[in-house]
This record gives structure tokens, sequence and C-alpha cells, in this order.
């Protein structure tokens, strides 16, 4: 309609879109990448060099009896351009960068599955998680200098290294079925909490617990 300004934007209500803005808030480009019933998820990669940074874009359908395959897709953070896509028979959660230096981020899947990816959407590891699973976070949990995948199904909190093996799981029992929100929080130089929220206040210290290495003392 004129009166939510699709004449001014360039967007209209069937159609789901990614747009890019400057730092001063000015559309720099914009992407349709889905039909009205989507939902897209974006993470920026790091800039490198002269290059220009790399946009990952999850894109998931809610339409009912008849969704849209959901989609990765790498966009050229220039101009929109894609540059990789894949498709998916099932949902697609919101893409965490793990590895910065190399570009490799994890996404969770309505399929069970929790799968790594680098820039060209090339797999890197998997872990089957039995139900929905969601990637929260990717912290270096035990400070060994590389990152740990915090993550969730609909009844425990999951801990994976870098290569998406499992390093603690820790039951919850939430209510919804969905998986369970989860944030990391610091709680001092050498632990951290896992703090998650389904209606109730539960949190767990997480660091030193094993199979987590102890850090080593301050």
């Amino acid at each position: 309609s004129t009166l939510n300004g699709v004449r001014d934007n360039g967007t209209d209500d069937a159609h789901g879109y990614l747009i890019a803005l400057n730092g001063e808030g000015r559309r720099l480009w914009q992407v349709q990448l889905c039909g009205g019933y989507g939902r897209v998820s974006a993470l920026a990669l790091p800039r490198r060099d002269a290059r220009a940074a790399r946009v990952v874009a999850a894109v998931h359908s809610h339409r009912g009896a008849n969704p849209e395959r959901c989609t990765l897709a790498v966009l050229d953070g220039a101009n929109g351009t894609r540059l990789a896509q894949r498709s998916f028979a099932h949902s697609l959660g919101q893409p965490r960068l793990l590895d910065s230096a190399r570009d490799v981020f994890v996404v969770g899947g309505g399929d069970h599955i929790l799968r790594s990816f680098d820039a060209a959407l090339k797999p890197r590891a998997r872990f089957d998680a039995g139900s929905e699973v969601e990637a929260w976070a990717c912290v270096d949990l035990d400070g060994d200098g590389t990152n740990e995948v915090v993550a969730s199904t609909g009844r425990e909190v999951l801990v994976l290294d870098a290569h998406l093996r499992m390093r603690g799981r820790f039951p919850h029992g939430g209510t919804s079925g969905r998986p369970i929100a989860v944030v990391p929080a610091r709680a001092g130089p050498r632990r951290w909490r896992l703090c998650t929220c389904d209606g109730r206040a539960v949190a767990w210290d997480v660091v030193p617990v094993s199979p987590l290495r102890q850090p080593a003392p301050l």
C-alpha cells in the first residue's frame, strides 16, 4: 500500500528483503530474497584488506501448506551480489561467526543438524542434535584460543568444539519444545555462565566444568 512507503523504498508486502545501510543509516543496496512469508537472518563476515565484507543470509519461509525452500546465501557486501547459495528443505536459524580467521560460521536447523560452513558455503562439520537445534553464540569458554559453540534444543544446552564435537550437555527440560534461548556471560576471569530463559530464570556455571578443559591459572 502507499501508506507504508512502498513507492519511497522500492519494496512491497509480497516479498522479503535484505537491506544494507551505511553508518549514517542510508541504504547502500537492497536484495529480494524470499516471499512475504519469509524471514531473513544476516551475519556480516569480517572485511579483509581491500575486499568488501561479505554477508551471510539465512532465509526461512513461514508459508504453511506450500513453503518456499529455505536458503543460505553469501552476498557481496559492496553491492548485494549473490556469491554462493545452498537450498534446504528445512528451517534455518541465525548464522553465528565461529572462526573469524577462516570465515567459518555455524547455523542450526529444523532437521536436527547443526552445520558449519566457510564463506564459499562449503560444509565443514555437522552434528546431529536429535531435535531442532539453534546456535546462540561462539565464545572461547575454556581459554584455549578457539571458540566453542553454545547451542540448544528444547531439552538441553549443548557445548561443542570448533569441529562440532560434543564437549558438554546440560539437561534443561524446557516447556515450549523450541530451542532454549541461551546467553553466555562472564562470571569472573576464569568462569562463564550460560544463562537461559524459557519463561523461568535458570542459569548454569559452565566453565570450568568437565569435560571442558580447566583454564590455565592466571
